[in-house]
């Protein structure tokens, strides 16, 4: 009976015994899964903002074209007709955001009449709207105020001149070449409104009313405008 009772605790403690080898031999065949995650690839950096086409703070605009001028019909200085002219003017503005640009402009004017020939010259301040906050195309368009003084020859020693306040618009579309340079087609006008005219012949000269003298009263310009910007917003 003891015999008997020894061989079966014998046999109980070997049956543990494998038992418990085999959880540890079953615990080891998965214990990947109680190892720490490996470590996620870093990601790459976020690429940098395109900078070449980022509007500047400062532009320097100059202007060339051709000016179609209107002349103002009267006894004194007829206008049988207009001639073709070319036209040139240099802005500086300061973009204070990437939408609004203020300024100042200086313009001149020479046309030619079939008979005689005028002139014109204008400088005030100038406003401008921006569409696009980046990119490479930078529309635009534009507002001014100033003084002009307008000159028209006519033959027989003719010759009417007006000042007085001028209204100016424009609008266009540059195109970046590079970082600091834009490129692009420019229509605008130009309107007096002469407060003092002043004609001359032969006989002498006087001052008339607007209507009286005539004269070139305002002008349409077709032009190209290379524009280089500098500085930054931030």
């Amino acid at each position: 009976m003891q015999k008997a009772l020894a061989l079966s605790l014998s046999l109980l403690l070997l049956a543990l015994g494998i038992r418990s080898a085999s959880a540890e031999t079953s615990l080891d065949r998965f214990g990947f899964l109680n190892a720490p995650l490996p470590a996620l690839p870093s990601l790459p950096p976020a690429p940098e903002r395109e900078t070449e086409w980022v509007r500047r703070s400062f532009e320097v605009v100059a202007e060339a074209g051709l000016a179609l001028p209107w002349c103002s019909q009267s006894s004194f200085a007829p206008c049988a007709s207009l001639g073709t002219g070319i036209s040139a003017s240099l802005a500086g503005f300061y973009r204070i955001s990437p939408y609004v640009g203020l300024g100042a402009e200086i313009a001149a004017a020479s046309f030619r009449l079939d008979e005689g020939s005028g002139h014109a010259g204008i400088v005030g301040p100038v406003f401008r709207a921006y569409f696009l906050e980046e990119g490479s195309i930078d529309p635009w368009i534009q507002v001014g105020f100033g003084a002009a003084h307008f000159r028209t020859r006519h033959p027989a020693d003719l010759s009417v001149e007006a000042t007085g306040p001028v209204v100016s618009g424009a609008a266009g579309v540059d195109f970046w070449l590079s970082p600091s340079w834009k490129l692009g087609p420019a229509i605008g006008q130009r309107f007096l409104f002469p407060t003092e005219s002043r004609g001359c012949n032969f006989q002498g000269c006087g001052s008339f009313t607007a209507g009286q003298a005539g004269g070139i009263r305002r002008h349409l310009n077709l032009g190209l405008t290379a524009t280089f910007a500098f500085g930054s917003f931030f």
